[in-house]
């Protein structure tokens, strides 16, 4: 999910808002009169909102417009794309099926917009609003291609498959005039990509493309960076010419072009990786060429000389440079040592040089000891230091101003107004209380919903990442409220919260320093080394302590409470991802392994389900995405008659080995669902063993319910409506059933790509919320909103209909 995140996380004070126990605690009753705070988010087209705290999740090559600076883009790590009209204050997010490798404004056309992914380049004409497919040909479309858990997503052309396009440039004053790499085939379009014309095959694949705006308009000169010892590519004069690179490079984080005044060449700054040079010192960080690449050389000068830990070499992530003759560079750094201050620490931060990179003044420097006092973030640093964001990530200049800069990183998107005397957080608003709500920009994934069954106003969210999150006004703001007795170690993930609903205040949560499970890349390695445990609160989720007795250290992925059990000593059971399932017996301190009957070795227990009478259902998650059935890698199902005492496995289908969620009607514990996740790599159309299973016999005799949706994360129903059947995909879609599944309708609206479970709200009949894997939590209409204008137009082929 994350290109890499701290699990250990360094301990701070307590925050603020943890400093007391709340005030219901005190005057029950009270919390029910808090106002509910409406999202700071950028108004939907459509009748869906997003809750959560804001951030969370990393974001990636902030673009702003050339005609309009309030109009701003980000990309994410999660799929989703943001799209700012205030400069930043608030976003709407912009769902393509799959992550964007970047986004760009056309320098002409102030409506037109750009987005590339794995799927291919898509405009906007209607200044994002809508989008179609600009590259490849979409007539040439015949559907997409998915493999692995998560999917990974390609089209399907008439001829091969869309590698997706890496960069591309404008011609500055011709509106049908674009450039692309596609692989590493640079390409040419003069009528606005009716036609292309292959211009040139690179001997390695680049990922931006800068055009020199002092060269001819009709013989442009073109600068293509890569990576390593195929760094630099130039086209001018109709040919490519590839220059010795000078120096090893290693790889590359980010680049920029900075080009002077005249008809000089260009500086080109790239931040790399370090190699050891012909002198065997290190060389990267921040490298600089004046000359075309014939030669390099270290560019944070000063800052490199006097720093008091020769054996610390800073690590550069992102370099930012002005408008042709500026001299205005930015460069994101970590691990720097400086020579004021404490000689032990290291800091990161941004560095800002006004003379084309020849000297540096930093504008932003921290580590978690010490908050820089010119940054304010509205909750990510307060909580988990300001090492958890990190530095940024990618920046940029507005090209109106060159005050304006954004960077992002982890977590965040950070804004100065100043030129870097100032930086604001904008992915989430602060509110009086404390607490905080997002501002449209939300990367976090999130396993499920849980209602305090005393209190409407309190909801929590489990989230990977960020741990368990807290509202007390009906999901308008957040708090985290994992500081007080959670072990730091398992801060990062919340995987489910279980309430005692006999007992006011008291709730349970399991908690890991694993996220992202059950995705396949998250334990491909193996199971043994995950941490993580049971802790409870007896105070509404204010305060913890472990209560994990006899339970190894292991990844907990759900809980479940027996309800006929009785209050003080609750009968509850656990999924050990690894481990099988435990129980106990004792209001959970203390657990034991019942395992009796599951397969030997790891087992991948992942989900729990229990019907009116007691009989109690385990889902294990499958190892392997291959053609493979029969072997140990299989996801299973297996059934207790007696309290997890003894497992007998439940037949399932010839070819049917990757069940992902269970559902059981509550007036019928013969009628199960099973959502299940379709074999195959590539994805091939004609399978049907994903989707949705029912069996009306108790486990007897299957039918596949829902086979036109192959990758289902999970199944809920309403209990209200037990007729009324939800599936969530990660095929951008989320389906509901409103008579047991016979048939099904797409809940129009919810495009996002991964959703994890659909909940109905308790509250508020017709209403449900949506969990996701990487956009925090959709609310909306239960049968989806008819009018919803949806992200994607064209081609249909990629709009739900497969």
């Amino acid at each position: 999910m994350k290109p890499t995140r701290r699990d250990v996380l360094i301990p701070l004070t307590a925050a603020p808002w943890l400093a007391a126990r709340p005030a219901w605690a005190q005057a029950p009753g009270a919390a029910n009169r808090v106002m509910q705070v409406e999202s700071a988010a950028a108004p939907r087209l459509d009748k869906w909102r997003i809750l959560g705290p804001g951030g969370g999740g990393a974001m990636f090559l902030p673009v702003v417009s050339p005609h309009n600076p309030k109009l701003i883009m980000v990309t994410t790590d999660m799929s989703g794309v943001f799209l700012s009209k205030d400069g930043g204050d608030t976003w709407r997010s912009i769902h393509l099926r799959t992550k964007a490798f970047f986004t760009a404004f056309h320098p002409v056309d102030p409506q037109r917009l750009f987005i590339s992914n794995r799927l291919g380049l898509y405009e906007s004409r209607d200044q994002g609003v809508t989008w179609s497919l600009f590259y490849p040909d979409p007539g040439q479309v015949r559907g997409i291609q998915y493999s692995d858990f998560p999917p990974s997503e390609s089209l399907a052309l008439a001829k091969g498959a869309a590698s997706g396009v890496a960069a591309m440039a404008f011609e500055p004053r011709d509106a049908e005039t674009i450039y692309i790499l596609d692989g590493r085939v640079l390409s040419l379009t003069r009528n606005g990509g009716r036609s292309w014309q292959p211009l040139a095959t690179l001997p390695a694949r680049a990922s931006t493309i800068y055009l020199d705006p002092r060269s001819p308009q009709d013989n442009r000169t073109l600068l293509m960076l890569g990576q390593g010892a195929s760094l630099l590519a130039l086209f001018e004069g109709g040919k490519l010419r590839i220059p010795p690179p000078g120096k090893p490079i290693a790889w590359v984080t980010g680049s920029a072009c900075l080009f002077p005044e005249g008809d000089g060449p260009p500086a080109i700054f790239v931040a790399a990786d370090y190699l050891k040079d012909e002198k065997g010192q290190p060389f990267g960080g921040l490298i600089v060429s004046r000359d075309l690449g014939q030669s390099w050389s270290m560019g944070l000068g000063h800052l490199l000389a006097e720093r008091p830990r020769p054996d610390i070499w800073p690590t550069v992530s992102a370099v930012a440079a002005g408008p042709a003759g500026s001299n205005l560079v930015y460069v994101s750094f970590t691990r720097m040592s400086l020579a004021s201050g404490d000689p032990r620490a290291v800091y990161l931060g941004v560095g800002k040089s006004t003379d084309g990179g020849n000297s540096w003044k930093l504008v932003w420097k921290e580590n978690n000891q010490q908050q820089a006092p010119n940054v304010e973030d509205p909750w990510i640093t307060e909580r988990y230091g300001a090492e958890w964001g990190e530095n940024p990530l990618s920046m940029t200049i507005a090209p109106h101003s060159s005050e304006m800069i954004l960077g992002s990183d982890f977590g965040r998107v950070m804004r100065s107004l100043d030129g870097g005397r100032n930086w604001k957080g904008v992915y989430s608003k602060r509110q009086k209380d404390g607490s905080f709500t997002t501002t449209g920009l939300d990367v976090t994934a999130c396993s499920s919903v849980h209602f305090d069954p005393f209190d409407k106003q309190r909801i929590f969210i489990s989230c990977f990442d960020i741990g368990l999150m807290m509202s007390e006004n009906g999901g308008g703001s957040w708090r985290s409220p994992t500081k007080n007795g959670v072990p730091q170690v398992w801060w990062n993930t919340a995987y489910w919260v279980e309430f005692d609903p006999a007992v006011r205040g008291r709730l349970w949560m399991a908690a890991s320093r694993n996220h992202e499970l059950p995705q396949l890349n998250a334990f491909r390695r193996g199971t043994d080394g995950f941490r993580g445990g049971v802790v409870r609160s007896d105070d509404g989720g204010w305060t913890w302590r472990v209560t994990s007795g006899g339970l190894p250290q292991t990844a907990v992925t759900h809980l479940l409470m027996d309800p006929k059990s009785q209050p003080g000593r609750r009968t509850l059971f656990l999924t050990s991802f690894g481990k099988g399932v435990y129980r106990s017996t004792d209001n959970g301190e203390s657990w034991t392994a019942v395992n009796q009957g599951l397969p030997q070795g790891e087992i991948r227990a992942w989900r729990l389900a229990m019907d009116k009478q007691g009989t109690l259902y385990v889902v294990l998650f499958r190892r392997a995405n291959d053609e493979k059935t029969g072997t140990d890698a299989d996801g299973m199902l297996f059934r207790s008659t007696d309290q997890g005492a003894n497992w007998q496995r439940v037949a399932l289908p010839e070819g049917f080995n990757g069940p992902t969620g269970i559902a059981i009607a509550p007036n019928d514990p013969n009628r199960i669902y099973l959502s299940a996740w379709g074999r195959g790599k590539p994805y091939d159309f004609r399978k049907s063993d994903g989707g949705v299973w029912t069996s009306s016999d108790g486990g007897k005799t299957w039918r596949n319910v829902l086979s036109k949706c192959q990758h289902v994360y999970s199944v809920t129903l309403d209990e209200t409506k037990p007729e009324v059947v939800y599936a969530a995909s990660y095929e951008a879609s989320v389906w509901r059933s409103a008579d047991g599944g016979a048939n099904w309708a797409r809940v129009r609206g919810f495009n996002f790509r991964a959703a994890n479970r659909v909940i109905p709200d308790p509250h508020h009949p017709g209403m449900v919320y949506v969990t996701t894997s990487g956009s925090s939590v959709w609310y909306g209409p239960a049968e989806g909103d008819p009018a919803a204008v949806e992200d994607l137009v064209k081609p249909a082929v990629l709009r739900f209909s497969l």
